[in-house]
């Protein structure tokens, strides 16, 4: 895809399966897929569009960057980069809870991404355990911008309809669900 070979498959995400690669000497990525069946289905494609132009634009310690996208044959990718270690959602599965000075670095983390990205004129919208990875040196990263809104950056689509999974809907601000 792109020139990079894919290495590992990691999981299957949102809108399709994600791969670590790597391309030459460079430093390892994800790459996300959207099937061609999915690119087919418009709020699918909408979204994947969102978090390419969208992630394009934003360079922050605590946002996950984007660094390339495009479209191969039949599918799109999205070239992004590697983050090790886990999300909050997997950490949470595997230890029952964090202790609480964990949990307010990672809030604070959280914070300074969603400060960055407001300043810019976005709305996440998909805040979760899902969307929020640890690195092992304790490092946090704020991913996923399908669902995101922009008021000021160009080129980024609009949803006319928002549907979400029963994830994130239990992780929604009651105002949203009006």
């Amino acid at each position: 895809v792109a020139g990079y070979t894919l290495l590992e498959f990691l999981r299957v995400g949102p809108t399709g399966p994600v791969y670590r690669a790597k391309k030459g000497g460079e430093d390892e990525v994800t790459i996300k897929l959207l099937p061609a069946e999915q690119a087919q289905t418009p709020i699918a494609m909408t979204r994947f569009e969102r978090e390419s132009i969208l992630g394009s634009q934003i360079e922050h310690p605590n946002v996950v960057r984007v660094l390339a996208h495009g479209k191969e044959g039949k599918h799109y990718w999205l070239v992004t980069e590697l983050v090790t270690g886990h999300t909050v959602a997997e950490i949470l599965r595997a230890a029952g809870f964090l202790p609480g000075d964990e949990v307010v670095d990672l809030g604070l983390q959280v914070c300074e991404a969603l400060t960055y990205l407001h300043a810019k004129g976005i709305v996440h919208r998909d805040v979760s355990p899902w969307n929020v990875l640890r690195e092992p040196r304790g490092g946090v990263k704020l991913a996923n911008f399908g669902l995101a809104t922009a008021s000021d950056l160009a080129g980024a689509p609009r949803l006319t309809s928002s549907t979400v999974g029963p994830e994130t809907l239990a992780y929604m601000a009651p105002e949203a669900l009006l």
